[in-house]
């Protein structure tokens, strides 16, 4: 099956029903309200700690209780991140079949797959702290080496793309055959070593797409100065962000679906 044939059928079924949108656009928004809550939280912080800004205890205590409740929040809106995106299956799988297409039946079918989920997300997680963090470290000591900030730039990003490509059918398989736990790692993991070169390719674009929206994310962020054009400007790109990534969860389903059908 031709990549590019995949990803035009994912942006005809986007453009055909758009309703397909709103689960990532109600993540996104309250993305949004979070990190937007919590870097004015994190400015207030500053400002005190800078002598900016003058405050009893009894206000400092509360802004580390609201950047804290703020951040659990977060970890909240993650899970309902991943439940959303496991819709998308189920999504695909009726208008592949000429179903209508119903999102509280997406729904209720991901959450049918709740441990693999829950799994996965813990699994993402504890592979992003493990990659950041070291990264992160390893970044301020090289820093003033380009080809070694290269290194491990080109590095990262192949520990990232090998894991995504290990995972990558975790949720068509969890949510439209509803397999067991470890039959659903297991035949994602066969999966993805059979058509390795197909995932590769549609995993490098998903890469590509994904640091493109990161990229224009960052550069809203030096808009800073400018107020509520810069907030403005954050929401856009934040909904920009939420149309890529769904045209990525579409995407996904439907390879599997087409490798199952064929």
């Amino acid at each position: 099956m031709e990549l590019i044939e995949l990803l035009k059928d994912s942006l005809k079924l986007l453009r055909t029903k758009p309703k397909v949108f709103i689960p990532k656009f109600v993540t996104t928004a309250l993305y949004t309200i979070c990190i937007l809550a919590l870097m004015k939280i994190t400015l207030e912080l500053n400002e005190l700690a800078t002598g900016f800004m003058f405050a009893d205890r009894a206000t400092i205590i509360q802004l580390a209780g609201l950047a804290l409740l703020t951040l659990i929040f977060l970890i909240f809106i993650y899970f309902i991140d991943l439940l959303t995106y496991a819709m998308y299956p189920s999504i695909v799988s009726d208008y592949h079949n000429k179903k209508k297409i119903s999102l509280r039946n997406a729904l209720r079918e991901a959450l049918g797959s709740w441990l693999v989920l829950i799994v996965l997300g813990i699994t993402i997680s504890v592979m992003a702290v493990f990659i950041i963090i070291p990264f992160g470290i390893f970044m301020t000591l090289v820093w003033e080496n380009l080809y070694l900030m290269l290194f491990l730039l080109l590095l990262t990003l192949a520990i990232i793309l090998v894991f995504a490509m290990l995972v990558f059918f975790v949720i068509p398989v969890a949510v439209i055959e509803k397999g067991g736990f470890t039959r659903t790692f297991r035949d994602s993991f066969k999966l993805s070593f059979k058509h390795r070169w197909s995932v590769l390719g549609i995993n490098l674009v998903f890469l590509f797409l994904t640091l493109l929206t990161l990229a224009i994310g960052m550069l809203s962020g030096f808009q800073g100065s400018a107020g509520y054009l810069a907030i403005a400007l954050f929401v856009l790109v934040r909904f920009v962000q939420a149309m890529v990534y769904t045209y990525i969860s579409v995407v996904n389903p439907y390879f599997f679906i087409k490798i199952k059908t064929h």
